[in-house]
C-alpha cells in the first residue's frame, strides 16, 4: 500500500539520521567521554532494537487471518522486521528474541483488554508468534546476510525459505498448543505464496531505495569529480604561467648581475622561490590528476571552457561572500585543443 511505502521511506531517512547522528555523538564522545563510547553505542543499538520491536508489533495487527479458530495471521509485522534488518546491522538473534517477546506481549495486553480473555492464556495462545521471528532471525544469523545484500533475488529466495520455514514453525507450534488442528496441503501452499509475496516485496523496496541513494552518491561524486576537473585545468594554466615567471626572473637575473651583484641575487632568491611555488603546484595536480585522469580530454569545445570559468568564479564570489551573477553566452561553439593559454 501507499501508506506502508511511505513508512517504508520515513524510516530509512530517520534510520540514516540516527545513523548520522550517532558518527557526530561517536566523534563528540571520543573528545568527552573516552572509555564510554561502547556503553553509549551499545543504548543506540538496544533503543532501535526497542523501535523495530515496537513497529513489528503494531504492524502485526494489519492482518489476514486465513485459518478460522486460530491466532495464526499474516500481517505488515514480518515485512516491517525484515525490511528493518536489511537496513541497518544488528544483532540478529537478540533483535528476534525482542521482537518476538514484544509481538506475544502486545498481542495478550489486546486479546485481553479488547477479547475480555486471561491475560496467561493469551500469553500462551500468541507465543508461537515469537517463535517465528526467532526463527527468521536465527536463520538470517546462518547467513553472510551483508554480503548478500548486493544480490536481491538470491536474498530474495533466502527470504521466501526462511519465512516459510517460520511459518510452519509458528503454524506446527499453534496446532500442538492452542487449536489441536493440523493444517492440510493447501495450508502449507498458501504459507508458500504468501512468504514469496511478502519477501519479494520487502526486496523490491529496499532494491528501489538503495537504488535512490546509490543514485544520489553517484550525483555527489560526479559533481565533486567535476569541480576538482575545473581545479584542474586552473592549476594546470597556473603553473604555465610560475613556468613562465620563472623563466622571466631568471633572465632578469642574469640581466642585473651584470649591473649591480646585489640586486641579481634577489632576482635569483625571487626566481628560486617561485620555482618551489610550482613544484608544489605539480605535486597538488598530480594528485587531483589521478582522480580526474578519466575525464582527462586532449580538445574542448569552447561552450564548456567557458561553463568551466563561470563555475569556478562562482565558487570564487560565494567564497568572497559575494553575490554576483554571471551570464553564459555562445552563439557559436568551437573546439579547442589549446586550452592552456
Amino acid at each position: 500500500s501507499n501508506f506502508f511505502f511511505f513508512f517504508c521511506v520515513m524510516f530509512v531517512q530517520n534510520s540514516n539520521f540516527f545513523y548520522k547522528m550517532k558518527l557526530f555523538e561517536h566523534d563528540r564522545e571520543g573528545m568527552e567521554l573516552g572509555n564510554t563510547q561502547p556503553i553509549a553505542k551499545t543504548s543506540r543499538t538496544f533503543l532501535f532494537i526497542i523501535m523495530i520491536a515496537l513497529l513489528t508489533a503494531l504492524g502485526s495487527e494489519f492482518k489476514i487471518m486465513p485459518f478460522e479458530n486460530a491466532p495464526f495471521r499474516f500481517g505488515l509485522g514480518s515485512i516491517i522486521f525484515f525490511f528493518a534488518l536489511l537496513i541497518r546491522p544488528l544483532p540478529l538473534i537478540t533483535t528476534g528474541v525482542i521482537t518476538g517477546l514484544t509481538v506475544t506481549v502486545f498481542r495478550a495486553i489486546i486479546g485481553s483488554l479488547f477479547l475480555e480473555g486471561q491475560f496467561n492464556e493469551q500469553l500462551i495462545e500468541h507465543f508461537p508468534a515469537a517463535l517465528f521471528y526467532i526463527s527468521f532471525a536465527i536463520c538470517l544469523k546462518a547467513i553472510p546476510l551483508e554480503r548478500i545484500k548486493v544480490h536481491p533475488f538470491i536474498l530474495g529466495l533466502f527470504g521466501v525459505s526462511f519465512e516459510v520455514l517460520a511459518n510452519i514453525i509458528e503454524q506446527t507450534t499453534t496446532t500442538i498448543f492452542v487449536t489441536q488442528q493440523w493444517a492440510n496441503i493447501d495450508s502449507y501452499l498458501l504459507l508458500f505464496v504468501v512468504g514469496f509475496l511478502r519477501s519479494f516485496f520487502v526486496m523490491g523496496l529496499y532494491s528501489a531505495i538503495s537504488l535512490s541513494e546509490q543514485k544520489k552518491q553517484r550525483q555527489l561524486l560526479l559533481a565533486i569529480n567535476s569541480e576538482l576537473y575545473v581545479e584542474a585545468l586552473y592549476l594546470q594554466k597556473s603553473m604555465e604561467q610560475i613556468e613562465q615567471l620563472t623563466a622571466d626572473s631568471f633572465q632578469l637575473y642574469k640581466r642585473l648581475k651584470l649591473v649591480d651583484r646585489k640586486l641579481g641575487n634577489e632576482a635569483l632568491r625571487i626566481s628560486q622561490e617561485i620555482h618551489e611555488v610550482k613544484k608544489d603546484h605539480e605535486r597538488i595536480y598530480a594528485g587531483i590528476s589521478k582522480i580526474v585522469s578519466a575525464e582527462r580530454a586532449d580538445s574542448f569545445l569552447l561552450s564548456d571552457l567557458l561553463y568551466f570559468i563561470v563555475e569556478a568564479n562562482e565558487s570564487y564570489a560565494k567564497f568572497l561572500n559575494k553575490d554576483i551573477y554571471f551570464k553564459l553566452i555562445c552563439p557559436r561553439d568551437l573546439k579547442t585543443d589549446e586550452h592552456i593559454a
